[in-house]
């Protein structure tokens, strides 16, 4: 990733390592120290493990007090009361924003995806793409998932990533 020039070449791999290790814990300080054991370092929304197993949570789907919700909306706090009309007016402003963003399981299937329109046969492509259908948790209604589902076994028909995912629904 870090020796890939092309910006676009850049975010697809990135968005294939980040599909690949749901558990991957990021920070942007060459020095990374643990003041806990590692395997034990996860938020109560990860997995210590990287298992396939079907009830596999992950940090991109959405979470409320740590029960999945995958793809349900949950509802914004109420306004606090004490909060100025123009402070209250740019709450509002930023939660709309903040709303309309996709999410982070539908960002990355589109940047997975639009990698794999320029790079169809990458050989990482396959388990980024098994992670991502699962991560959608079986809601076959994404805009991605349907198309993630057909490019893994048009391309990767005999890989075990293929064989581990054999519906996207």
């Amino acid at each position: 990733m870090l020796a890939a020039t092309n910006p676009a070449l850049r975010r697809g791999i990135s968005a294939m390592l980040l599909a690949r290790y749901p558990g991957m814990v990021g920070n942007v300080s060459p020095f990374i120290r643990y003041e806990a054991d590692g395997a034990k370092f996860a938020h109560p929304i990860m997995r210590a493990s990287n298992n396939l197993e079907r009830s596999r949570e992950n940090w991109w789907s959405v979470f409320a007090d740590g029960t999945p919700t995958y793809g349900k909306r949950v509802a914004a706090p109420a306004m606090p009361a004490f909060l100025p009309a123009g402070a209250a007016a740019t709450l509002r402003a930023e939660r709309a924003t903040l709303a309309a963003l996709p999410s982070g399981t539908d960002y990355l299937a589109g940047q997975v995806m639009e990698h794999a329109t320029r790079e169809p046969r990458d050989a990482r492509l396959p388990q980024a793409l098994s992670m991502l259908i699962r991560a959608h948790g079986g809601d076959a209604r994404g805009q991605y998932t349907a198309p993630m589902f057909k490019h893994l076994h048009a391309h990767f028909a005999r890989n075990e990533w293929a064989k581990r995912t054999p519906t996207h629904r």
